[in-house]
């Protein structure tokens, strides 16, 4: 049941990238080249995770090890940072809360189930972004982005059980 998931989820998330009936040519390296990182980083994670023991203590430490260095690059390639309202640096402050606690919440349940389960429901959030657009931006959903959302669900299903 969980390769009938992986393999439904997996065909949704491909079918969006389909515009009519082609494969946009010039999005194949991008999309190859994000598989194979989002597969290392999974791997990494689970290992990490798992060697670990404590999902938590392992969350915390890839944040402040991302939250040293990526300043540091930041600089590095654009210099000085721009400057925002308080709003928008509530609405970032926001943003890497979230981050970070759906973070803590796949790496927790990488600890107890396999790697492969996790990172398949973990790209089904492409559901709930095609459904976030359709409500807040008023994004039109073609037959073919709810047939594919219907996959990501169906195989979503598939893996709880």
């Amino acid at each position: 049941m969980a390769c009938c998931g992986i393999a439904l989820v997996s065909g949704g998330i491909i079918s969006l990238a389909f515009q009519g009936t082609k494969v946009r040519a010039d999005f194949l390296p991008a999309a190859f080249t994000t598989g194979v990182l989002i597969g290392a980083y999974t791997v990494v994670d689970g290992i990490g995770v798992r060697l670990s023991g404590n999902s938590t203590a392992y969350t915390n430490t890839m944040f402040l090890l991302w939250s040293i260095t990526m300043p540091a690059i930041f600089y590095a390639m654009r210099g000085k940072p721009p400057t925002y309202t308080r709003t928008q640096t509530a609405m970032a402050l926001t943003g890497g809360l979230v981050s970070i606690l759906a973070y803590g919440i796949v790496i927790w349940a990488m600890q107890f189930d396999a790697m492969g389960v996790v990172s398949a429901l973990r790209e089904t959030s492409v559901v709930w972004a095609a459904l976030i657009g359709r409500m807040f931006l008023q994004e039109k959903l073609s037959a073919r982005r709810i047939a594919s959302c219907g996959a990501i669900a169906a195989g979503a299903a598939c893996l709880a059980f």
